[in-house]
Formats: structure tokens, C-alpha cells, sequence
């Protein structure tokens, strides 16, 4: 039963019917503690959800590595894709919503290691370890004078930097803490950030170009968002994420 037939009914009958969710299958990836692929799946994922669910939505949550989440996500097969930071490249063929919060964009080092810099070429020296097809910071990813390593996970990053074969990692700071310790626990006494920070983020949701729901989706999402921060929802789940990551 379609959406638009319940409406016809409920207009001409009066039948007392409950409306029927729409589906919507968006791609995402591991990226604890934002989303992840068990339990309540996470900050941005909950608030993704109560905010297309404002308006019917049902949504369907793929995990992919991010390359193939963004290549799902670009070519229609999903109607979209998050958590993203926001890119004028990747806006050719997304629509981005609105935003909601992340932690700081920061360069992590180990901690007996001194590393400072009040601008990018101060980084020439050493190597620093990213995750393919992120976006960091315009600047930082337009920079070719700096030594990148390109890597498939942050968690890979960390294990390089623990190892001694990158100097830096750049990474969400909650990411970075998560990681290690969950992953790499002994590691956490040896890790530090640099400050100040890359950038300090925000998320988005972004909704392909083509597909042919594309608006409709967009303004959906932008809609559940505004009444989550009208009825103090976002707030409430925000401070509790925060209060919870913040470990350093």
C-alpha cells in the first residue's frame, strides 16, 4: 500500500489506519563511536533515524569501507550516505543537509615524540597517516608537499603510528580515542594530540543527486532535524555523546 493510497483513504473514509513507512537504504561505514553495526548503532545513527522518522521514513542502514559506501551512495543503488564532512567537490554530486555536531578534527603523535606547528609546512618532516577518500580539511588535502600515507581504516593509521612508520594520524578526536582503546589498550598512555586542531567539524548527511527522491529526502531530513532541536531531543543526545567520549 502506498503512502499516497493511505492518505486517499484516511481523506475519503476516515479510516483510523496507521501509515505505512517508506523505506530508505543509505550506506555508512565503521566509525565508532558515531556508527556502528551493533546494538543501537551509534550517535549519528540514532539521530539520522529520529529525524527522517519525523517523516515516515524507515531507514535501512548498509556498513561498507568508505570508498564503496561513497561509490553506492553517488551512483543512485542508495539513496545517500553520512556521516560526511562538508566538501565543495563531493557537493557536484551530493545534497548536504543540515549540520549537526562531531568532535575536532586533530592530528594525534606519540606522546614522547615533540611535534609542533602553527601552520601545515611546519608538517613537511614528517609522515602522516589517511584514511583514502576522506575529507580532512581543504588546505590539508590540497597540500602534496606533505608526506601522506593513504591507508583503508583509522584503525590501521593507529597501528602504523604505534609501530614507528608514520609520525602523525589525522583523525575525529572521539575516533581516535575510541580506537585505541578498544583496540590497541595499551596504547592509550603513549598517544597524544597535537593542538591546535586541523578544523573543528561538523557532520552531514548527504543525499545523492540522482536519486529521483533526492529533495523530498533532503528537506525530510532537514525538517526532522530542526523538530530535534525544537524539542530539545538533539541536545539531550549530543551532551550524552560528548560526556561520554570525552576523555581527554
Amino acid at each position: 500500500m502506498t503512502r499516497k493510497f493511505v492518505f486517499l483513504l484516511i481523506f475519503f473514509f476516515g479510516v483510523p489506519i496507521q501509515l505505512v513507512c517508506a523505506e530508505l537504504k543509505l550506506a555508512t561505514l565503521e566509525w565508532a563511536p558515531y556508527v556502528y553495526n551493533h546494538s543501537d548503532q551509534g550517535y549519528v545513527a540514532q539521530l539520522v533515524k529520529m529525524a527522517f522518522a519525523n517523516s515516515n521514513y524507515e531507514v535501512k542502514l548498509s556498513f561498507f569501507p568508505w570508498a564503496r559506501a561513497l561509490r553506492v551512495a553517488s551512483n543512485g543503488t542508495f539513496a545517500g550516505y553520512f556521516p560526511e564532512y562538508y566538501s565543495e567537490q563531493r557537493s557536484e554530486e551530493f545534497y548536504f543537509s543540515e549540520s549537526f555536531p562531531a568532535a575536532p578534527l586533530v592530528l594525534f603523535k606519540r606522546k614522547k615524540d615533540v611535534i609542533e606547528y602553527s601552520n601545515l609546512r611546519d608538517l613537511e618532516p614528517y609522515t602522516i597517516a589517511v584514511v583514502t577518500g576522506y575529507v580532512n580539511t581543504e588546505e590539508f588535502d590540497k597540500a602534496t608537499y606533505l608526506k601522506k600515507e593513504k591507508t583503508t581504516s583509522d584503525l590501521q593509521n593507529f597501528k602504523m603510528l604505534m609501530a614507528g612508520r608514520v609520525d602523525l594520524v589525522v583523525a575525529d578526536k572521539y575516533v581516535g580515542y575510541y580506537l585505541v582503546k578498544n583496540y590497541l589498550p595499551e596504547s592509550l598512555q603513549f598517544i597524544d594530540v597535537i593542538d591546535p586542531p586541523l578544523d573543528r567539524k561538523k557532520l552531514y548527511l548527504c543525499v545523492s543527486k540522482k536519486h529521483p527522491d533526492a529533495v523530498m529526502i533532503l528537506q525530510a531530513f532537514n525538517n526532522g532535524l530542526y523538530n530535534m532541536r525544537n524539542n530539545g531531543f538533539l541536545e539531550n543526545l549530543t551532551q550524552r555523546f560528548f560526556s561520554q567520549n570525552d576523555i581527554h
